[in-house]
């Protein structure tokens, strides 16, 4: 679970800690092209839209006698994981739900063009069946054919119907629930179910993905475990421990917003640069120290003295640098002293 949690950490970490690339992009962009993305970028999101019908709902509870505090009780369905997955399985099917319901809608009209022209006596009005003009006609199309188990037919009237007429209305009701009652709602379930099914086998591809690689290096778990036993619970826990890349993300966050975002170590500068530029070539991928011998050839240990030599140098830099800032400004406050007394 808590692999399946990180995939969103490891992408989304990366992309908001640092967001100085997406700057660097915009400088490049011309005026017409900034103008093009400003619809996109400050559109409300749903989870904007919410929050707004919530505080609307919660000040209009005040003179309403809290009557739309009701609203307030779908909060919870917000932060429900379950849920959550069930909205995602419907709204990722809007598209096809959307080009469905224009096609019932579409067959309904047609069906409601022959009602009115030939069928508006069947209609009662004392039962709420409307028809005197095509938008009352539509609307009760719509809303009883939808919703009657057998289609149009079951609310219709069939008392004093002539024979001959009898004999085209048993293909029109028949068709009615056919066409829109047993195929057309059931394409609507099909478009449901499948998306759950679809958002259920990439979770579990995931889910297995997450149980044979490892995430930051994206080797298979087959290699640890020929080294040594369990080699691949240990790698994940002690050589690639995705908590560890957080934390280190989120230490480079405070040290940039803190007061000292000029005193990053030769290792945090070239990760930091490497975020600024969206450049991952830091993720040791294919890579693991494990896999090569530990890490103790000759050239491990070059690069390790090299790196040492290195750290030592700009700790070095930045310690004189320190002092002769602040001689300058010691200097500085002792000749404006002498001033303020030449004066005096």
């Amino acid at each position: 679970v808590d692999d399946y949690f990180l995939t969103g950490v490891h992408t989304k970490t990366v992309t908001t800690i640092f967001d100085a690339a997406e700057d660097s992009e915009k400088e490049k962009m011309s005026t017409l092209e900034r103008l093009a993305v400003l619809p996109g970028k400050y559109m409300p999101t749903s989870k904007t839209v919410y929050h707004v019908v919530f505080l609307i709902a919660s000040i209009l509870g005040i003179p309403l006698y809290g009557f739309p505090y009701c609203f307030h009780i779908l909060h919870f369905a917000t932060t429900n994981e379950i849920l959550g997955r069930v909205f995602l399985a419907v709204s990722s099917a809007g598209t096809q739900l959307g080009w469905v319901a224009l096609l019932l809608i579409v067959i309904m009209y047609n069906y409601t063009l022959l009602t009115f022209a030939y069928m508006r006596r069947t209609f009662s009005q004392e039962d709420g069946l409307y028809c005197f003009t095509m938008y009352q006609c539509l609307l009760t199309v719509v809303s009883y054919g939808l919703r009657s188990g057998g289609g149009l037919g079951d609310e219709l009237q069939n008392t004093g119907i002539a024979p001959e007429e009898y004999m085209w209305r048993v293909p029109f009701d028949l068709s009615f629930w056919a066409i829109i009652t047993v195929v057309g709602l059931n394409i609507v379930f099909t478009v449901i179910v499948g998306n759950f099914a679809k958002l259920r086998e990439e979770q579990a591809e995931l889910l297995e993905d997450l149980d044979k690689c490892c995430l930051v290096c994206s080797l298979e778990s087959f290699d640890f475990e020929l080294k040594q036993k369990n080699g691949f619970a240990i790698h994940k826990r002690s050589e690639h421990n995705i908590y560890h890349y957080l934390g280190f993300f989120i230490y480079l966050r405070d040290k940039r917003e803190g007061s000292s975002p000029d005193e990053y170590t030769s290792h945090e500068d070239y990760v930091v640069r490497c975020l600024k530029t969206g450049n991952m070539d830091f993720f040791p991928v294919g890579r693991a120290l494990s896999l090569s011998g530990g890490g103790t050839s000759e050239l491990d240990r070059h690069l390790d003295n090299l790196d040492t030599l290195v750290d030592s140098m700009l700790t070095t830099a930045h310690k004189e640098r320190r002092a002769r800032v602040a001689k300058e400004e010691k200097a500085s406050k002792e000749k404006r002293e002498e001033e303020i007394r030449r004066t005096l």
